[in-house]
Parts: structure tokens; C-alpha cells; sequence
């Protein structure tokens, strides 16, 4: 009994291995940034995986870096006045905030595919600076 026991262990083991190093997605995609008349500019990068979906923009969540912590400071309306808008890869998003200053914010964003059936969340951390002689704002360090 004990060969037949063996392999069945061994295959057992193999099995779970395998799923500890299994790989999902990730808990969110990058969002690229530049700056367009002095105000960020954020795009999703349109691969060729989501290109042929039907994408939506679902809403946006502003934080920035107040006392050492992350705080929310704006986000779009929830429902159920926040209709869905299409997603224009490797075009501006329409975020509504304008009242951009010096320091560190976190923008978060979510795109529902096919109505749902899959969705991504989008994440990038900037770091704003005033320039001294422009006055203009402009990107430290983006994450």
C-alpha cells in the first residue's frame, strides 16, 4: 500500500506548490501622467488585451498627503448620478478636480468592461511642485 500512497502524496503536494505560486492580476494598473496647461493629464494605456472591449470609465478617487497620511480630498459623485463614461485610451480623462497645489496625491480610477464582467483599477502617486520663477506646477516624481 505504501507505493501506491506515495505518488498520489507526491502529486497532492505538486498541486498545492503550484497554486502558492500562481500568479493573479494585478491589484491595479498603472496610469501614465503628464502635465497640459499646467494641470496633470492622466491616460490609460490601451493594450491590445482591452482594445477590443467595450470599456467605461467608472469614476475617480483624489487623495492627497496631509499630515503624513493619505486622505481623500475629492472624488466623482456616486450613484446614481455617475454615468458610466467611454474610455478614449491614450487620451486625457475627464477628472474634474481643479483645485491642484503643491504635494503628494494619489489618483485611483475604475474601467468596467462589457458592462461589468471585468473590471481594472487604475492607480498613479504624483508629486506636485510650484515653479519659482514660472509659478507654473509641475510633476516631482510620479510612481
Amino acid at each position: 500500500m505504501k507505493p501506491l500512497y506515495r505518488p498520489f502524496v507526491v502529486m497532492i503536494l505538486v498541486i498545492l506548490l503550484t497554486g502558492c505560486f500562481y500568479f493573479h492580476r494585478p491589484w491595479f494598473y498603472p496610469l501614465k501622467i503628464k502635465m497640459v496647461d499646467n494641470l496633470p493629464c492622466f491616460t490609460i494605456p490601451g493594450d491590445r488585451a482591452i482594445r477590443q472591449h467595450n470599456p467605461m470609465h467608472k469614476g475617480f478617487i483624489l487623495e492627497k498627503v496631509i499630515n503624513k497620511h493619505y486622505e481623500i480630498i475629492w472624488a466623482t459623485p456616486g450613484k446614481p448620478n455617475n454615468a458610466p463614461l467611454p474610455v478614449k485610451f491614450n487620451k486625457c480623462l475627464p477628472v474634474g478636480f481643479d483645485d491642484w497645489q503643491e504635494g503628494r496625491y494619489t489618483l485611483s480610477n475604475g474601467v468596467w468592461f462589457d458592462n461589468g464582467i471585468d473590471k481594472r483599477y487604475y492607480q498613479v502617486g504624483l508629486t506636485l511642485i510650484r515653479d519659482p520663477l514660472s509659478n507654473k506646477l509641475a510633476l516631482m516624481d510620479v510612481k
